[in-house]
This record gives structure tokens, sequence and C-alpha cells, in this order.
């Protein structure tokens, strides 16, 4: 089988490399924090997420529960940035107000106007040129509050969501509909396309570097906490006084979560 982790499979390893390169991320690199990469991460809960600074979405068996999806968004909205780097396909859920849309086999994603004059394009290492290199690829039907970086010839396929009008979290996410954007160890060689888009990547992590990191704060005794939804998502969560989650949803069912999610 193939190793899929971002942190240990051989797939993502120059892009591995790349980010543990003190020139490029340490004391006195390019963006002058460390990475310190952390693996074990089974299921996501508010605790295994509590001081993490970036999640990266990868390839996954099974997909994302209900209950997990409630977490990513609070992760988001608290500080943390969400990377999602995978081939989206129909059975991916709703998340942050972007859904899946139809699968392609364009081997490219053009930036959009807005893309090039994103910190993803024009970041700390360098001018990113159009298009960037993918493999096979799926689009986002719908992008909730996020900015169109790059399309393929479906429809959006590379969103950048951060504090802005419509979005009052303090995290970022960076939703990208391939999985061999950043890849090098396919066996394949034409899915390897982390050479042609190591500036993208590096200053995608520049920019998260930018973000507080997910530090979740306690509501005040006796107070609940409710956190706006992103755009065609019409449920409500909220942190109940007891730290236990309530997330309605559009129809008036009720899903109940414990204070880890």
């Amino acid at each position: 089988g193939v190793n899929n982790s971002f942190v240990a499979g051989g797939i993502f390893a120059q892009a591995r490399n790349a980010l543990l390169d003190p020139a490029n991320f340490g004391p006195g690199g390019v963006v002058p924090r460390g990475v310190q990469p952390r693996s074990g991460l089974t299921t996501v809960t508010t605790e295994n997420l509590t001081g993490v600074d970036v999640f990266v979405l990868n390839p996954i068996s099974p997909e994302l529960s209900d209950t997990e999806v409630g977490v990513l968004e609070q992760f988001v909205q608290e500080g943390g940035v969400l990377l999602e780097v995978r081939n989206v396909f129909s059975n991916r859920p709703l998340l942050l107000g972007t859904f899946p849309g139809p699968f392609v086999g364009d081997g490219t994603a053009d930036l959009t106007p807005a893309g090039r004059d994103s910190p993803l394009a024009q970041g700390p290492f360098g001018v990113v040129g159009s298009p960037l290199a993918t493999g096979a690829n799926g689009a986002y039907a719908t992008t909730g509050f996020a900015t169109v970086i790059a399309r393929n010839d479906l429809g959006p396929n590379v969103l950048l969501l951060q504090p802005a009008p419509g979005f009052s979290g303090t995290g970022r996410a960076v939703l990208i509909g391939d999985e061999e954007i950043f890849a090098s160890g396919f066996v394949t060689g034409g899915s390897n396309h982390f050479a042609a888009n190591r500036t993208f990547f590096l200053n995608t992590f520049a920019f998260a570097a930018g973000a507080p990191g997910f530090r979740p704060s306690s509501p005040v005794p006796g107070v609940a906490v409710a956190y706006q939804a992103s755009s065609g998502d019409f449920s409500r969560l909220v942190r109940n006084s007891d730290g236990t989650f309530t997330r309605t949803l559009k129809d008036g069912t009720k899903i109940h979560f414990n204070a880890q999610g």
C-alpha cells in the first residue's frame, strides 16, 4: 500500500524535508519559526488538537465524521490552520462552508486574479507562476467565505479562508482538491509535482505561520458560546456553559458532544 501520511509517508518526503530545513523555517530562516511534526492522531478531537498550529488533512479512510467536522471548524474558528490536500470526492462532508463538486482529469490549476495577489502566490519564498501542476483533482461546488485561489476546468480547486468580513474566526484554511500537488513519492514520475510547486508550498506554510494556533478558550461559567456557521452551513454550534457542545441542524435535530468533541 501507499503511505499517505504527511508526517511519515514517502509521498510527501520532499515537502516535509523543505519544512524541516532551518534555512526555510527556524531561527535565522526565511520564516523565523521552526516546525515540529506530530503523528499518531487517529481521531480528530478538541483534546488532540489543543496546542496544534497546523493540521494537514490528506487522504483518509474512513471519511470525517460529523463530530470531527465540528472539531475542525472550531479549530479554525479559534486560531488553528487547516490545510486540506486530497482529492475531494462526493462523500467528503460539508466543511467550512465548502462542499465537493465534480472530479476531473485536468493536470493543471490556473491562478485567479485574487490568487495571483494572495500571500500563497506572493510570499517570502517568491512569486508563483500560473498554472499550478496537479494530478487528477476535484473541484469545490461551494466555497463559503473562502477566496478562490485557483481553478481547474470544472471549477474552483484551491481555496483560501482567512479572517475577513463574513468569517469571524482567528484561524485560517487552505483547501486544495488534489493530493498530488505537493507530492514527490508517487510511483509515476508524472505525479511528482512538489518540485514544480515548491514555492507555492513554502508560501502556504509561511502564511500558516502567521496564525495564532489552536488554544481553545473555556467559556465563562454559566455562559454559552455560539459559533457563526460558514456560508451554506445552516447548522448552529453552541459551546455550553459546562464545556460540552450542541450542534443544531436545519431540521431541528440536535447532536450533543462532550468537552473533547
